[in-house]
């Protein structure tokens, strides 16, 4: 009877040291810009935009209007000031995103449109430890 409760507090021991917290990230969403504009996670993190702007904002996939991925996964829909909108990515990838409202800002500013990226990497935290 010992050793089977030995064998199953050592085992809980190697299970909770193997169990990673996903972690949350913030992105802003402020001066028709996205800070930061690229974000590097792990599967299973989430990512919540903030609108800290007096601006409405979108989160929607995609480079530019006419990518076909537009919508697929991110799409907020209008995010009035400080709504968010937050995403748990369960796939690796690269998930470039913009405000559809903002994205073509370099014809008014001269300064890249209001885009982001997210690249979400294979979870290794739990091998790590």
């Amino acid at each position: 009877m010992k050793i089977s409760g030995v064998i199953v507090a050592l085992l809980l021991i190697l299970w909770s040291g193997a169990q990673v917290k996903a972690e949350t990230y913030t992105v802003f969403m402020k001066n028709r810009a996205f800070n930061p504009a690229q974000l590097p996670i792990k599967v299973g993190d989430t990512v919540q935009w903030i609108n800290d702007d007096e601006d409405v904002h979108l989160v929607i996939s995609g480079k530019d209007l006419n990518d076909p991925a537009k919508g697929k996964p991110l799409d907020s829909g209008t995010l009035l000031p400080k709504q968010t909108f937050s995403y748990t990515f369960s796939t690796p990838g690269v998930y470039p995103y913009m405000c559809v409202i903002h994205w073509s800002l370099q014809s008014i500013t001269g300064m890249a449109g209001m885009i982001g990226e997210v690249v979400v990497e294979t979870d290794d935290r739990a091998e790590r430890r």
